[in-house]
């Protein structure tokens, strides 16, 4: 029987976040892939921006890499494309480009991406900016469900006020109702119109 270790509980999400990852250079593909992986990130890559639009909407991740100059649809168009995109328009997108592209690196900003690393880049720092977004998704998306709820809670509560008026007046009208012939009632039984 072979040994294995126990199971040390961990303090990970049961599920790692998914990065979707895309470049058309199947070395940097490979490089990033294998730095996010060592890091518990599950990985998807695509190897053009038309792809890359097809893997987001199959998988949802919850950040992308792009590669700014892609075959197809360049990595500030799927940028701008997942921006538009009504499921997720908040997804993190960190945009891979060259040091010399400077007004390329301004227009990928402009047109959303939160990030922008200048190839050659250091896995590391590739990491430390995806950990960052994926931290500050997390807890955007946190906040948008606790808002979310706060407001159905406020919702049920405006529902019930509504609810609360209505018998109050109804239970207003039965008053006046029964005043009006408790009124009514004693006229007739006033002890003068009584021989």
């Amino acid at each position: 029987m072979k040994w294995t270790p126990p199971a040390i509980p961990s303090s990970r999400p049961a599920v790692a976040p998914l990065v979707l990852v895309a470049d058309d250079d199947p070395k940097v593909v490979e490089l990033v892939h294998l730095a996010l992986h060592a890091q518990h990130l599950r990985v998807v890559t695509a190897y053009d921006g038309d792809e890359a639009i097809r893997r987001a909407l199959a998988e949802r991740p919850d950040l992308v890499v792009l590669d700014a100059r892609m075959p197809g649809k360049n990595g500030i168009e799927v940028c701008d494309w997942l921006r538009h995109d009504p499921e997720d328009p908040q997804v993190p997108v960190v945009l891979l480009a060259d040091a010399n592209e400077t007004d390329l690196k301004l227009e990928a900003l402009v047109r959303g991406a939160d990030d922008v690393l200048t190839k050659p880049f250091s896995p590391k720092e590739l990491v430390a900016r995806v950990k960052r977004l994926l931290a500050r998704s997390h807890e955007l998306r946190e906040q948008r469900r606790r808002v979310a709820a706060l407001e159905r809670d406020l919702s049920r509560a405006q529902e019930e006020a509504r609810r609360a008026a209505g018998d109050l007046r109804r239970e207003q009208r039965l008053r006046e109702l029964a005043l009006g012939l408790g009124r009514d009632l004693q006229r007739s039984l006033d002890p003068d119109d009584v021989e």
